[in-house]
């Protein structure tokens, strides 16, 4: 079975980006062996591989047929920041290197499929320990002054032992002048629509609040079981920038009025008007499951992979696309558009 076009997947929620391996002619990139293929996309082709015996996540730069230097930057600065974080729920990268003329990252291989997969099957424990492990990720994230930008199941991987790891930094904003400006520069519209937050949308700039929105939308679906905002085309960034989030316990009757509270505190519209971080976010969900469920709620909150989890690795990312017309209108009405012309006409 081919591999599957994961840019395209990127901007549709239920569209999996998860594909089995598929057979490819055995060579060597440096130290590894290629053993299959496992994503592709428009930045990179992502490979299962070994070295020592070990399986590895191989993630290869598609050369730019114009050219262009700054995917393979921005590919440098996704080994840099994960390079740089060493955490039980944030996917490792092992090192990276170049080969027969192609730049790779080398990173932790993940067998147990993406959390897409297991949408629609967990118990309140379950998403609750995912939502755990992915806040502790991004504790430790913003701790490194990194936003992800790019929060979403895809993203998040489970491991042989049920926990999840946040994965794919592709488009991460390094927020402590670690990376160029003009590769993290706000005023870009980077991620995938289903999850941005307002500010995101806008092309405003971003901090770990903006990670939080994206996680309270995963949120929104495990624990009420579909997404707050449906569009499937650009305009889904409309409605997170406007339309207010549809009440979960309308949706989901059964739902724990406090895990309600919370969930809408982490869709709020302002960044201000979120938990103040990630761990606050972390404190504020083990509170709630603590009063719901008693102080060993987490005993039952791994979750079980299957018994043959698909090969999975994080998705390329996309370089930065331009929003429509329809959003950059309202970009420019709210003097936040940062086009060329808008900058000029700002500049006079």
């Amino acid at each position: 079975m081919p591999a599957r076009d994961i840019d395209q997947q990127a901007t549709t929620p239920s569209g999996a980006v998860v594909a089995p391996a598929a057979p490819a002619p055995r060579r060597r990139a440096g130290r590894y062996e290629i053993r299959g293929e496992i994503a592709r996309g428009g930045m990179a082709t992502v490979y299962l591989a070994t070295r020592d015996g070990r399986d590895v996540a191989l993630k290869e730069l598609t050369p730019d047929p114009d050219g262009d230097a700054t995917l393979a930057e921005r590919f440098e600065l996704e080994a840099q920041v994960a390079a740089g974080l060493r955490h039980p729920n944030v996917v490792s990268v092992l090192e990276r290197f170049r080969s027969g003329g192609r730049s790779y990252i080398a990173m932790e291989y993940v067998a147990g499929g993406s959390l897409r997969a297991y949408g629609g099957r967990l118990s309140l424990e379950q998403a609750a320990g995912a939502l755990a492990d992915v806040l502790s990720a991004l504790d430790h994230v913003e701790r490194h002054g990194i936003v992800h930008r790019d929060v979403k199941p895809e993203n998040l991987l489970v491991t042989a032992d049920g926990r999840v790891k946040l994965a794919d930094f592709g488009v991460a904003k390094a927020c402590g002048g670690v990376a160029p400006a003009r590769l993290t520069a706000d005023g870009r519209t980077v991620g995938t629509p289903s999850y941005m937050a307002p500010e995101q949308a806008m092309g405003r700039p971003v901090g770990p609040a903006t990670d939080l929105y994206s996680v309270g939308v995963v949120a929104y679906e495990l624990l009420v079981g579909e997404l707050p905002f449906k569009n499937t085309d650009w305009s889904v960034l409309i409605q997170h920038i406007h339309q207010p989030v549809p009440a979960p316990r309308v949706l989901r009757p059964d739902l724990d009025p406090a895990l309600e509270r919370w969930l809408l505190r982490m869709l709020e519209k302002e960044p201000e008007a979120r938990p103040a971080s990630a761990r606050a976010a972390l404190d504020e969900l083990e509170r709630c499951m603590t009063a719901l469920c008693g102080p060993d709620w987490r005993r039952a909150a791994r979750l079980t992979p299957a018994a043959a989890p698909p090969v999975v690795a994080p998705p390329a990312a996309q370089p930065p696309v331009a929003p429509p017309r329809r959003l950059r209108a309202l970009q420019r009405r709210r003097g936040d558009c940062m086009s060329c012309a808008c900058r000029r006409r700002k500049a006079g």
